[in-house]
Formats: C-alpha cells, structure tokens, sequence
C-alpha cells in the first residue's frame, strides 16, 4: 500500500502514547497508521483459499512483514521487538490484535477520528488558520480523549460460545465451580463473567505463547485435582498469572517416584544393633 495519504498531525509528538515509546516503536505505529484500510474490503490468502473481510482502520499483516517492508531487514529490528511493541500499543489502547495461525489482524481503536472527513483546504486561508481548523491529536488515548470517546471505556472482545476460547473458560468454570461447591466457596465465583475468562485465556495462547492445547487441559484438569492448588486457583486471571509454575509442579508430580534401594550390609548391622540391646531378633524389621 503505497498509493495516496493519511492524515498525521504534528501534535503527535506531544501525545501521551507518542511519549512513551522508543523510537522503534513510534515508526511501527506510524506504519500501522500509514498501511490501516482507509475504507472496507476484503484479504484475500490465494495459497489457504482464505479470505477475510476487513474493514476502515483495519490491516492485515505479521510481524515479518513488517520487518520487511517497514525496516528492510534490519538486523536491530527483531521479532521479539515487534511483538513486544504490539502488546504494548495494545495496552494503551491504541489498537487492538486479533491472531489465528494464518494471519494478525490489528485494529485501529480510534481511526474513525483520527481520519474522519476533512474539508478541502484553500490557499486562501493563512496557514496558521489551516492547521487550527485540523488540527487533532492522533493518539487518543490519554484521559482526555478517553472522556469524549466513551465507547472506548466500554470496547471489550466478545466471544462466541463456538469459539475456542470460550470453550477453554467454559470448561475450566465447570470444574473449579465443582471444586468450590464441594468446599462451600460456590458463592466466590458466582458473578463470573466466562467472557473475561476467555480472554484471559486467548492472553495464555496468543500473549503468553502457549500453544500446546492439550498441556492447557491437562493442567485444567490437574489443577482443579490436586489438593492445595484446587482452592487457591479458582479464576481464570489467577490460573494465567500462576500457569508455568503449575506446569511444573504438575510435572513434576507425574514424574515417577524412584524408590531407594536398601542396602542389605546397612541392615545387617542395624540388626546387629537391636540384637545387642536386648531385642528380640524375630521382631526385626527387614524391609
């Protein structure tokens, strides 16, 4: 995309979003701006035989391609760099991502301000009075703009019942609602919104980077078995924040136990002992 223009003011720079990322960081945004569809349409993957309806303020892309065509390569500019600048524009809600294992789709929260109409502009206006008229921050994310958006406040990911992540919430509540009926702790968890549960665990996947779904059950299942942590982890915000720690305890319990040999000559001489106090032999314990 590399045909027409989006609008980018200069209070940018003041903004702030803008001031708390590094210089790596404010290009990406730039380039989510620059590359973000200025009117609906669709993606298409002529390889998968996907495709993927976006909208205005949307894009499709990936981590390597912006390394690519943003950065040319550089050798500075790794993955990881990228990853982490995304969650944390994501954090600041400057925008939002949405992951599967073919593509990212990444949302501009407020590009419907940021680019809404604009009136054409004539030379006979002075230029202080140009750039008056339109003058608007793009980052709209302080407390400020926070105020005259209110559906910011409210904007939240929805889940379908369908969907994996709802399931994984769903399954995970079944079982820690068993466990907390059972040591009469039900009313903890009766206003829980499987909504928030589902997020926290597409957080588990697409954040934290567990991908193995069936060591995600597995640890479902453990630990809403296993004695101490069945009544310390009953949501699933606290089951991301402890999930490697319970990995690995959990390993480690299902690791076989090895029994010490005994060593016969030990034995003998403790029989030897218990003889000589006084004990009667036929009472010794050899095991």
């Amino acid at each position: 995309m590399n045909k027409g223009w989006i609008k980018l003011y200069r209070s940018i720079s003041g903004s702030s979003t803008f001031q708390k990322l590094t210089a790596v960081q404010k290009l990406i945004a730039i380039y989510i701006l620059l590359n973000a569809n200025h009117k609906d349409s669709v993606w298409i993957d002529h390889y998968r035989g996907i495709e993927v309806n976006v909208k205005r303020g949307q894009l499709i892309t990936s981590r390597q391609k912006i390394i690519e065509e943003w950065f040319n390569n550089d050798k500075n500019v790794t993955n990881q760099k990228i990853r982490t600048c995304l969650t944390k524009l994501e954090k600041l809600g400057f925008l939002t991502i949405e992951s599967t294992n073919w593509y990212t789709l990444i949302t501009v929260v407020n590009y419907g301000i940021y680019q809404g109409g604009m009136k054409k502009i004539t030379n006979t206006q002075p230029a202080h009075n140009q750039q008056d008229n339109h003058k608007q921050e793009v980052f709209k994310n302080d407390q400020e703009g926070n105020k005259k958006n209110p559906s910011f406040r409210n904007r939240s990911k929805t889940y379908s019942e369908d969907s994996d992540y709802f399931k994984m919430a769903q399954y995970f509540y079944e079982k820690v609602k068993a466990v907390a009926e059972e040591e009469g702790l039900g009313r903890l968890i009766i206003k829980s919104d499987l909504q928030k549960w589902a997020d926290e665990f597409r957080k588990i996947v697409e954040i934290d980077k567990v991908e193995d779904k069936h060591l995600i059950r597995d640890v479902l299942d453990w630990v809403t078995s296993d004695t101490f942590w069945k009544v310390n982890v009953l949501s699933a915000k606290k089951l991301r924040a402890k999930f490697g720690e319970l990995a690995l305890k959990m390993k480690a319990a299902q690791r076989p136990k090895q029994h010490k040999k005994v060593d016969y000559r030990d034995k003998e001489i403790a029989f030897q002992e218990w003889v000589s106090k006084g004990n009667d032999e036929n009472d010794f314990d050899w095991s």
